[in-house]
């Protein structure tokens, strides 16, 4: 279900609809709130709307950055699965010989 939040960031307010949880929505908005401060008080002349645009673009690029490297793990993922099941696969046909290997020398041994 969602929710809606009404919240500030850079001293404008926005509504929100969102699932997320009303603690998340803080922490996220604080977080953002606290980045775009860190952005007019480090930059030269720049507006609260510009510290918003070049929040959004520095999460965009975070975001991109981190999906890349998301997408790069699941391709790693994915080999070393496929890596485990060749080596499954093979542990079950070394023990199956080793299994009848086992019988074939019990049978011999009976036999003597």
């Amino acid at each position: 279900m969602k929710n809606k939040y009404s919240i500030e960031l850079a001293d404008i307010v926005i509504n929100i609809l969102t699932e997320e949880s009303d603690e998340y929505v803080k922490e996220i908005t604080e977080i953002t709130n606290e980045r775009i401060k860190n952005i007019i008080t480090n930059g030269d002349h720049v507006s609260k709307i510009e510290a918003a645009l070049f929040c959004a673009l520095d999460y965009c690029s975070d975001k991109h950055k981190l999906q890349k490297k998301l997408t790069s793990a699941e391709a790693q993922i994915a080999l070393y699965l496929a890596s485990i099941n060749r080596l499954q696969a093979e542990n079950d046909e070394l023990r199956a010989r080793l299994e009848a290997t086992e019988q074939k020398n019990d049978r011999k041994e009976q036999q003597n």
